[in-house]
């Protein structure tokens, strides 16, 4: 989760089934949240994302003034689960 958000004190793993690898909220615009999440080790789609996280990230050409939300955020996150899903 970000550092300035977290779940609150009624939200234990329990509301998570055991048979589900990887869990995250929505945003208002249907992308999987980047804000929470929870995954076994080794998932395929934190994997996924970590990629195009790293092959936005090495392919800016300008540093200075990066756009969060296609780079590391909620866009680059749809990117892998929209990936993990046709790969399924």
């Amino acid at each position: 989760s970000d550092s300035d958000n977290w779940a609150h004190d009624s939200f234990t793993k329990e509301l998570i089934p055991d048979d589900v690898s990887f869990f995250s909220f929505s945003d208002k615009n249907t992308r999987p949240s980047q804000w929470f999440m929870a995954s076994e080790p080794n998932t395929p789609l934190t994997y996924l994302a970590l990629k195009i996280i790293l092959k936005k990230v090495l392919e800016l050409t300008a540093i200075h003034n990066p756009k969060p939300i296609l780079v590391t955020g909620p866009h680059a996150f749809k990117e892998a689960y929209a990936a993990f899903l046709q790969s399924e």
